[in-house]
């Protein structure tokens, strides 16, 4: 069997023929390359578009509630200073206060003094403290407890009690509400 041997015109041939489909097959691939990063450009577009959009709302939204958190936040600051911000000025006080409450088997939820203002009564240089407290329990323990607690200050005047007594226990817990006078020596 006897080989071909192509002359010059047949190795041009030849040449030119894969040369041109060498060509044809780059440029195919080469336009597939150029419309699948156009598709994956126009991909990437919308996806940053949406990350935007989902940042923005989910921003907005956590803004909205970081401002309602901060807003209960600062009002129940507000609360807590209102009730801090008036000193106690004895513990003496205060401790008979709250021994009394648990002698009764209640509790002082909330209390308040002034600060000690100087007055002569009857010709005796004293200190007037007003007390207001709120004390919640049993409400037959109240009247006792009015009555023990003016007992244990000898010097002092009830200016006033209130008895918040509800209809039934989910309307709130049954409290006294008290303001005193007390007075003491100027050391």
């Amino acid at each position: 069997m006897k080989l071909l041997k192509p002359g010059k015109r047949g190795w041009i041939l030849i040449i030119t023929s894969t040369l041109t489909i060498l060509i044809m097959v780059f440029t195919v691939i080469y336009f597939q390359q150029i419309r699948k990063y156009g598709q994956v450009k126009e991909q990437f577009a919308q996806t940053q578009q949406s990350l935007e959009q989902v940042r923005v709302a989910d921003l907005v939204t956590s803004k909205d509630e970081l401002e309602t958190e901060l807003k209960n936040v600062t009002w129940q600051l507000d609360i807590v200073e209102d009730h801090l911000c008036v000193p106690v000025v004895s513990s003496k006080i205060t401790k008979t206060l709250f021994d009394v409450a648990e002698s009764h088997h209640l509790e002082v939820n909330q209390m308040t003094s002034s600060m000690p203002i100087a007055e002569t009564l009857e010709g005796v240089n004293l200190f007037k403290t007003t007390l207001t407290a709120r004390v919640e329990g049993n409400h037959n323990n109240f009247v006792n407890f009015v009555i023990n607690l003016n007992a244990h200050f000898a010097t002092s005047i009830i200016r006033s009690v209130s008895m918040v007594i509800p209809d039934n226990m989910e309307e709130g817990t049954p409290a006294v509400i008290l303001e005193m006078d007390i007075y003491t020596t100027m050391r």
